[in-house]
């Protein structure tokens, strides 16, 4: 496992502001597109990209106000596949 870098470095220089706000950006770049899709076509193009933005910045709020059990950590796994 690799610990999350973010907490990582928030745990080493304890700037909050500074973990709030590449934390929750970087679950975005793969998580957005998701949830974006998700809401009712029925819905302006805009609408749903303000939803979006509404939802990712009540994430970092969130994590402003309690830093706790907020991380990514990483799990890397290694498969070697031979034919034979």
């Amino acid at each position: 496992m690799v610990a999350c870098p973010y907490a990582v470095r928030f745990a080493d220089d304890g700037d909050l502001e500074g973990f709030a706000t590449s934390y929750v950006p970087t679950l975005r770049t793969w998580s957005e597109t998701v949830f974006f899709n998700s809401l009712d076509a029925g819905r302006s193009e805009q609408e749903r990209r303000d939803i979006v933005d509404r939802f990712y910045q009540s994430y970092i709020d969130l994590v402003r106000e309690d830093p706790t059990g907020h991380a990514m950590d990483y799990v890397h796994i290694y498969m070697v596949v031979s034919k034979v």
